[in-house]
């Protein structure tokens, strides 16, 4: 299991709070700043991934689409670069400090990135292999990625990224590299990073975490060792049946569907799983600790949430027949108190 330590790989610092307006039509002029501006600021968090160490992302610049207006850019005085595999958990790390933007409502987000180790944007393996991160596409042209980035775009469901009036809001955007991230067939020069996000205002979030029997990592299908291959998966919903991770090929300058769902026949006939919202892998934090989890930034709402012990075996581009145990209904609130959900025993009918 991979072991994720507390470490950011930020760029210069100036860079989150140094922005320089790009884009036209930003409110620059005169006039109350109070009721046609607001503060915003973004931070990045992730779902990890097994049997890597570090991913590092380099950004240079992002860029906003008002619902009603121009798209505005901000462009860094020194390129981001991000450890995403350090942000696990509650953890996360400022891609845009807050920065005053027009107020209202907005369509989508992109983040441009500047890929290839040159730029900072690499992928390091357990084995100790560093590899170039591209946005599909820049590997084709990699002399061109400094100068005309490619970039990731999230868009925004109804009120989902609203700036008020005077006001200040800070959001997290989480990278689910189990879904983003792939390393083509036959290619080993490369990983690729899709538009695999979710986007979350931190004032409207919670915390779920619990514990998980070791019992669990030794079933009979469970991956070998034991201490590879344990995550809980969840899903938006209650009452879902859980699915693996599902998803198709990206150009990288779309937002794929975040949760597609899938069809699987089993001896009960069809039925329709659900792509997680988001996965967090289990570990054990000391030799006197439980096994333990911790999904941060969860949205307010209902979900349904399991724990696997082959999360290493899910590969996002296929549908693996996944053994998930005892998927447990659960709703957060956007409160001081994380939710609570432990898995305790091994489940008598584990779905599949």
């Amino acid at each position: 299991m991979l072991g994720i330590g507390k470490r950011f790989a930020v760029g210069t610092v100036g860079a989150l709070a140094a922005v320089m307006l790009a884009g036209c039509g930003g409110s620059s002029g005169g006039g109350d700043s109070s009721s046609d501006t607001g503060t915003a600021s973004f931070s990045a968090t992730d779902a990890p991934v097994d049997s890597l160490a570090r991913v590092d992302v380099t950004f240079g610049s992002i860029a906003l689409k008002p619902a009603d207006g121009p798209m505005e850019t901000y462009e860094f005085d020194q390129p981001v670069t991000i450890d995403l595999l350090s942000l696990t958990g509650e953890e996360s790390a400022t891609i845009l400090g807050d920065t005053e933007v027009p107020a209202g409502e907005y369509s989508f987000v992109r983040l441009f990135v500047l890929g290839g180790t040159a730029n900072g944007s690499e992928v390091e393996e357990d084995g100790g292999g560093v590899f170039d991160l591209y946005i599909p596409g820049q590997q084709n042209r990699p002399e061109q990625s400094q100068g005309q980035p490619r970039f990731l775009q999230l868009n925004a469901a109804d009120d989902q990224l609203v700036v008020p009036a005077g006001g200040n809001v800070d959001f997290t955007i989480d990278f689910d590299l189990r879904k983003a991230l792939t390393k083509p067939e036959n290619q080993e020069a490369y990983y690729l990073l899709r538009p695999a996000l979710r986007l979350v205002n931190n004032v409207e979030v919670d915390t779920i975490q619990g514990e998980v029997s070791p019992e669990l990592t030794l079933a009979e299908n469970c991956t070998t060792p034991a201490e590879t291959g344990n995550a809980v998966y969840l899903y938006e919903g209650f009452d879902q049946t859980p699915g693996d991770v599902n998803v198709t090929a990206s150009t990288g300058n779309e937002q794929d569907d975040p949760q597609p769902d899938h069809d699987t026949d089993d001896s009960d006939g069809d039925t329709t799983e659900v792509n997680p919202v988001t996965t967090a892998t289990v570990s054990q934090q000391d030799e006197d600790t439980m096994l333990e989890y911790t999904i941060g930034f969860v949205a307010e709402g209902d979900y349904t949430i399991a724990f696997t012990c082959e999360a290493d075996r899910d590969m996002s581009e296929t549908d693996e027949d996944m053994i998930f145990e005892q998927p447990t209904n659960v709703t957060v609130d956007a409160d001081d108190d994380p939710e609570v959900v432990n898995f305790e025993t091994v489940a008598e009918e584990p779905a599949t």
